[in-house]
């Protein structure tokens, strides 16, 4: 049976992953900070999933989720999908702070400590899988903050990539980089081109297993974010993006 954790598994795009996960054979170990979610999730397959409530905002969540690797002897897949964001009209220093504590501090706290285990344990292949977004691509005004840790997060990644190279590491890495997704994330908006949670979650995963290093879901974000990559920084911000 492959092993793998997922954080941020108790909605959207980690509850897909892990329900496919799971579907799979595989024993998964979920985190999130909404316990009854957790909780569900524990008794759709009580001998498969492994449980931790974690807040990735507090600095007891490294040992937390180290704690969780331990308990399940390792992993084999480390997916992280944990993260927040908020399409904003003002801006809310509140907001823009809670985003990127999650987004950056947290993201780091996760990620950074899936791969020191997997450096500190090299005797098997291991696979970390990011969701940041296509929001990495350009800054969008109306939101700041996700935008630029969506962006820290491609380069976070790409450093440890080149960390793992140096040091001899066999961990392979994963920047999955979806567009609009049909999730709690965007109750209520009017995003165009919305995506399917499921779909969205089976491309990650078959980009994960073929070890892919970027992917941008779906095609139609591909020629989107292609696009957005010939503007001119100059021309860029005079551009007004709304949803």
């Amino acid at each position: 049976m492959n092993v793998a954790i997922v954080t941020g598994a108790t909605s959207g795009i980690g509850k897909e992953i892990t329900l496919q996960l799971l579907e799979a054979g595989w024993k998964v170990g979920v985190t999130g900070r909404n316990e009854k979610a957790l909780s569900e999730l524990k008794s759709k397959a009580p001998a498969q999933v492994y449980a931790a409530s974690i807040d990735i905002e507090k600095p007891a969540a490294r040992e937390e989720l180290l704690g969780l690797i331990r308990q399940m002897d390792g992993f084999d897949m480390f997916v992280h999908c944990a993260g927040i964001g908020f399409y904003e009209e003002n801006l809310d220093f509140k907001l823009e702070e809670h985003t990127a504590m999650t987004n950056a501090v947290g993201f780091v706290r996760m990620v950074g400590t899936a791969y020191q285990f997997a450096e500190a344990h090299p005797e098997t292949f291991r696979q970390i899988v990011v969701i940041s977004s296509i929001a990495g691509t350009k800054g969008l005004g109306m939101a700041p903050s996700y935008s630029a840790t969506k962006r820290f997060q491609n380069m976070y990644v790409e450093a440890l990539e080149q960390r793992a190279r140096i040091r001899g590491v066999e961990v392979g890495f994963t920047d999955a980089r979806p567009g609009f997704v049909d999730t709690p994330l965007l109750k209520g908006s009017r995003f165009p081109m919305l995506m399917n949670p499921q779909a969205v979650a089976r491309s990650i995963l078959n980009a994960a297993r073929k070890r892919r290093r970027t992917v941008t879901i779906d095609w139609r974000y591909r020629m989107l974010v292609a696009l957005w990559r010939l503007i001119p920084s100059a021309l860029w911000v005079r551009m007004k993006i709304r949803k």
